[in-house]
């Protein structure tokens, strides 16, 4: 009987010792999430739309799904915002014109340039993979279990994140272009037009993804914008005036200066030289295309908002500084967009 009691207290202690240790086990599991290394190489990975390494990565650790940065952010936070901006290509000649004594900077023969063409098509190709692999980690996330409605420090969800939009980059127009110059920039600005027009058409398909799952369309950050306010703050500017529009009254006085400074007959030989490219069509080229630009953006700012209104989001609710999406519309001017609350009811 002894012996019976014995083995059976032994049983016990054996399986309280399992517990215990099945237990720490766990709690070092979870411990994992907290470690900086393991979160630093995942966000890392989500960051570089690395899917391989962050389905690696969560099958040894489910719990970094939902893990956070020091700023707050998830990785879903981290998926579906807006690419790192690159840094701007050099598009001609710099501001201020060259020194006289300078050669002009050689152009690249026109039979070693790349096709227009091809040019479009390879930047064309690699955005449709960007926007893709972007998508396709999105929809993993939120298939291990990604907090849909997760805030940052700053308190926006992954749909605030979502909503943004691209700010157009567009160059000033630059006095001293040859119009070969010009040629070859009004290409690059017609593939940047497209490229533009892509990433914004990818981003309401996140929006969009987000929605589909459940994303909160009226939940509110700290500063109490909804992605509905969130989705017009991309600023939309007219285009700038021409600058050459000002040089000729900047230099209308300068023409007494010969009359009273003989020596410097060779001056006007030299603004000749800077008033010498057809400073009327260029800057009208740039300023079309900006326009172009500009409409392409308040397209896609209207067709979000108004995706985010169909969705349920209530065009009532005011951020923290008492602004409505109506109020902030007719401070941008935004005729289109007044339009389009209209037809959802919104308050006039």
């Amino acid at each position: 009987m002894k012996q019976r009691l014995f083995l059976g207290m032994a049983v016990v202690a054996t399986l309280v010792v399992a517990g215990l240790a099945a237990a720490q086990a766990a709690s070092g599991s979870e411990a994992k999430t907290t470690e900086p290394e393991s979160l630093e190489e995942f966000m890392k990975a989500v960051e570089q739309k690395d899917i391989a390494k962050v389905q690696e990565l969560l099958s040894k650790n489910p719990m970094l799904i939902n893990a956070r940065d020091k700023k707050g952010a998830t990785a879903l936070h981290k998926a579906v915002e807006l690419p790192a901006a690159r840094p701007p290509r050099p598009m001609g000649p710099p501001a201020e014109p060259p020194a006289a004594d300078l050669p002009p900077r050689p152009m690249r023969p026109p039979a070693e340039r790349r096709p227009p063409e091809e040019l479009m098509k390879a930047r064309q190709e690699a955005m449709d993979k960007m926007l893709a692999n972007q998508k396709e980690l999105t929809t993993l996330l939120l298939e291990k279990g990604a907090d849909l409605d997760a805030k940052d420090e700053a308190g926006a969800t992954p749909l605030h994140k979502a909503v943004e939009m691209p700010a157009p980059r567009v160059p000033p127009p630059r006095a001293g272009r040859t119009p070969e110059q010009q040629e070859m920039m009004k290409e690059r600005m017609q593939v940047d037009q497209d490229m533009l027009k892509r990433m914004m058409a990818g981003r309401q398909d996140l929006a969009g993804l987000l929605l589909e799952r459940g994303a909160n369309v009226n939940i509110q950050d700290a500063a109490g914008a909804t992605p509905l306010l969130k989705a017009i703050e991309t600023p939309v500017r007219a285009a700038p005036p021409a600058p050459p529009a000002e040089a000729p009254a900047e230099e209308a006085p300068a023409e007494e200066a010969p009359a009273e400074e003989a020596p410097a007959e060779e001056a006007p030989a030299e603004e000749a030289l800077a008033e010498e490219p057809p400073a009327e069509e260029a800057p009208a080229e740039l300023t079309e295309a900006q326009e172009e630009l500009m409409k392409a953006m308040k397209e896609r700012q209207a067709g979000m908002a108004e995706m985010l209104l169909k969705r349920g989001a209530n065009p009532a609710i005011k951020n923290k500084a008492g602004v409505t999406i109506e109020q902030k519309a007719k401070e941008m001017n935004r005729e289109d967009l007044l339009e389009i609350l209209k037809k959802y009811g919104a308050p006039q």
